[in-house]
């Protein structure tokens, strides 16, 4: 009995030191991509696919005995892929929206610019210009 306990505690922190080793290595990775970039968006993305790569490393490195193990794979792998693909989604559209704010703020300041050009040569007006 105590042997079956002390098996389990040392495939347990096994699988622990493997997943943590794991996460460290898909989080550095990417802070040095997004430094690369300067884009820190993509951690958004990564996270659903840290979870995917930790599934898969621990699949490899400990074999898949029963069919729960396995159901349990390809449920997390669903659900990471289900949620960095919306996450991307999200970004893109977000940067789309920033590009177009951003562009609309310079044709305004344009529009501002040309009014007060055309204003300011009829000083004789008594009306301040805004």
């Amino acid at each position: 009995m105590m042997e079956s306990i002390t098996v389990a505690i040392t495939g347990l922190t096994e699988s622990i030191i493997v997943t943590a080793i794991t996460g460290l290595s898909v989080v550095t990775l990417t802070l040095i991509i997004s430094i690369y970039l300067k884009d820190s968006s993509i951690v958004d993305i990564v996270w659903g696919l840290g979870f995917i790569v930790i599934a898969i490393t621990n699949s490899l490195y400990f074999e898949i005995n029963s069919i729960r193990q396995l159901l349990i794979l390809i449920v997390v792998t669903i659900w990471g892929a289900r949620l960095s693909g919306y996450l991307a989604i999200r970004n893109a559209k977000m940067a789309k929206e920033m590009v177009e704010k951003n562009r609309m703020q310079k044709e305004i300041e344009i529009v501002g610019e040309i009014q007060k050009t055309l204003l300011s040569q009829n000083k004789d007006e008594k009306f301040p210009i805004a």
